[in-house]
């Protein structure tokens, strides 16, 4: 494209066409995004064009070469095309025969979508293209930026610069995590005009949301950039209305078809969608993704408020084939003795096959209930990808294997065992953020031979591809360190041995200090101990995720036993109540009465439910089994990873290329950016497809 980036006394600007993907930035915020990139040791050029693509002679590319600073060459194509601007809005190029589509056509003097497809059908100029929405969000190298505007003014008459007298502008720069936040608002302060994000767009929907109303929705201009909380929402329920959502009714609920949480109300009550399914085929929430109607979604708490609201009950079943809630179904499997998905299905199922909502629900209920092995008797059928490979399934197609390594505690003989292995299969190492190592970009069919090998050498599954216990982190303790009140190593360690391969809900951690320096953040786990002079501090339901809970104390200066008894009481009453997916923090944050409750139910026994949840978990402990064991020594299994299903032998089909990165094979690819934001001109409106160039 001619429309040029030039630095011009040290700041970005637009050449001869501004283009949606070249939005100049103030030297701040060139600095933040430069910086971040540079930090990912790539060398950053601006100012420049790509004169030429340089290859070698078999034909790889090799290179660029480009045009010195503020040289102006047209650029073309092979075919002697010029690409430059536009001026109308027929999507045609300069050559009427060809029909363009994205830059080539230059819409309006802009590089945007054109839809060359129709004109090629009905013929020129029957299509135009008036406007697209330019707000983006994209990933640049794994670093979020995003900008967003009212109109196509905030881009074309450079509302953002901060020169234009009718719109005013707020900074935010955090130079220690690398974030810069730029707001503009009209003169008065009452509307949002636009924005610039970079190294932090978690905002972007509520902000690109927010630039399209009249004002600021309770909101003032220093809280939105600086991130806090508007005047009067010290409460959720001044925002989400008591739904627990913690949106308000003009926000995204559904960010993947851009319905708002009134959308999604409004289709609850006038349609009556009383389940999820319903919604999904009258408003379409939920059909990307998904996330958004998972058990812990906000469709369904929004569901679930709404139809309390009409005085109606709401519909409790997991999906179609279950009227029951899983905390129901796993009352009735215990009960019943239920041990297959068959018998399940033929004793309070609809239907035969069940769906990709129940089988997984299942599974983790029947693992949960009997661990039995999750690879025989049909049970692989129902198992998510992850669990059926016993690795978790990478972006490249390929597999990540870590064995356990409990307390973070492992030999150098094993340490050596574990090098060995990852280098005669080529694979990527690292120390994962659970204090484990990890070996990634196993192909399928290698899965069995390196299980092998690992068990062989002392190694057992560390199940990191599993809704079950992750990982003990610990410190070192009073073994070595001087501020240590007991040994969380050895502690650590114990803990792991009893809960392997123990199945929840949802995937569990723990953490063992050795004193209250907290060196393991035990406070950040579902289950945390921090030793004292005198035994142990249970901490409990804390959250190191997407949403840091702080961990709830549950018990005082505990002896290892007393430990080993509470945390065998809390994990079975919580993988019997919770929901699907559900982590220990929400569900804690849903149990009428609270921490108080949970101390009356675990330590003093309230619901005389002591002795049958230790029961319980002692029928899981004596029914472990590694499942790398099992598929290693057992030729049936091995076949369910073979690349063919009619022989051993092996293509490489792998169509992934790597890169050598610090002595390591890395993929050479890059995510592909998330594009998000509303385009004005869709393709059902278009009546063709639309392709981004």
């Amino acid at each position: 494209s001619q429309g040029s980036v030039r630095l011009e006394d040290g700041e970005p600007r637009p050449g001869d066409g501004p283009l949606p993907d070249a939005y100049p930035v103030e030297r701040a915020r060139w600095t933040v995004l430069t910086q971040k990139i540079q930090a990912l040791g790539i060398s950053v050029h601006v100012g420049v064009q790509i004169k030429e693509i340089v290859h070698t002679e078999d034909g790889k590319v090799r290179g660029i070469r480009i045009l010195e600073k503020g040289a102006d060459e047209p650029v073309l194509l092979e075919c002697d095309l010029v690409v430059t601007h536009w001026p109308g809005t027929a999507a045609w190029s300069w050559e009427l025969h060809i029909y363009a589509i994205g830059e080539v056509a230059a819409i309006g003097g802009t590089s945007a979508m054109a839809c060359g497809v129709q004109n090629l059908v009905d013929g020129p100029g029957s299509m135009e293209y008036t406007s697209s929405d330019l707000s983006t969000k994209l990933k640049l190298l794994g670093v979020e930026v995003a900008s967003f505007g009212r109109t196509a003014d905030f881009w074309f008459k450079r509302q953002f610069d901060g020169k234009d007298p009718e719109v005013k502008s707020l900074e935010c720069r955090d130079e220690v995590s690398g974030t810069y936040r730029r707001l503009c608002f009209s003169a008065d302060g009452s509307k949002l005009m636009g924005g610039i994000l970079i190294g932090d767009a978690k905002d972007y929907s509520k902000l690109l949301q927010l630039s399209k109303k009249a004002d600021l929705g309770g909101n003032d201009a220093a809280g939105l950039t600086y991130g806090r909380p508007p005047p009067g929402a010290a409460n959720q329920e001044a925002v989400d209305g008591g739904d627990g959502t913690g949106l308000a009714d003009d926000d995204l609920i559904c960010s993947c078809l851009a319905l708002t949480k009134a959308t999604v109300r409004k289709t609850i009550i006038e349609l009556e969608a009383h389940t999820i399914p319903q919604i999904k085929k009258c408003c379409k929430a939920g059909t990307g993704c998904g996330g958004c109607v998972a058990p812990v979604g906000e469709v369904p708490k929004l569901l679930a408020h709404t139809l309390k609201k009409l005085g109606k009950a709401e519909a409790s079943g997991i999906c179609t084939h279950f009227v029951y809630s899983r905390r129901e179904l796993f009352d009735i499997m215990k009960v019943k003795e239920l041990k297959s998905f068959d018998d399940i299905m033929a004793a309070v199922g609809k239907g035969a096959d069940g769906c990709e909502l129940c089988k997984p629900v299942v599974a983790s209920i029947l693992s949960s209930l009997w661990n039995d092995r999750a690879l025989k008797g049909g049970l692989d059928q129902i198992q998510d990808t992850s669990d059926r490979f016993l690795g978790n399934i990478q972006k490249t197609g390929t597999y990540s294997i870590i064995p356990r390594c409990a307390g973070g505690d492992m030999s150098p003989d094993t340490m050596i065992a574990f090098a060995t292995t990852a280098k005669k299969y080529g694979l990527w190492t690292k120390i994962t953020g659970a204090q484990r190592l990890g070996m990634y970009g196993a192909p399928l069919h290698q899965l069995p031979d390196i299980f092998k090998e690992l068990v062989d050498a002392g190694m057992e599954t560390g199940q990191a591809y599993g809704k079950a216990l992750r990982t003990v982190k610990s410190c070192v303790g009073s073994s070595w360190c001087r501020y240590g009140q007991q040994d969380s190593v050895t502690m650590a360690v114990s803990l792991e041995d009893r809960y392997k391969g123990l199945r929840a809900p949802h995937k569990f951690k723990m953490g063992v200090s050795g004193c209250l320096r907290e060196c393991a953040e035990a406070q950040g786990k579902d289950v945390g101990l921090i030793a004292t002079q005198a035994g142990y501090n249970l901490y409990v339901c804390g959250n190191g995720g997407v949403k840091p809970v702080h961990a709830k104390l549950l018990a005082n200066d505990c002896s290892e036993e007393e430990c080993f008894k509470y945390i065998d009481r809390f994990l079975m009453f919580y993988i019997s109540t919770a929901k699907h997916l559900q982590r220990t923090s929400p569900w804690l944050a849903e149990l009428e009465g609270g921490i108080e409750y949970l101390k009356k139910v675990v330590i003093n026994d309230g619901l005389g439910l002591g002795a049958e949840l230790e029961a319980m978990m002692q029928r899981n402990r004596m029914n472990f089994h590694c499942e790398w064991k099992e598929v290693a020594y057992d030729d049936e299994l091995r076949k369910k990873f073979q690349q063919f299903a009619n022989t051993t032998e092996t293509r490489d089909s792998e169509q992934i290329e790597y890169i050598d990165v610090r002595g390591q094979r890395h993929p050479a690819n890059y995510s592909p950016p998330d594009i998000l934001g509303p385009a004005l001109y869709n393709k059902t409106e278009a009546g063709c497809t639309i392709f981004l160039s």
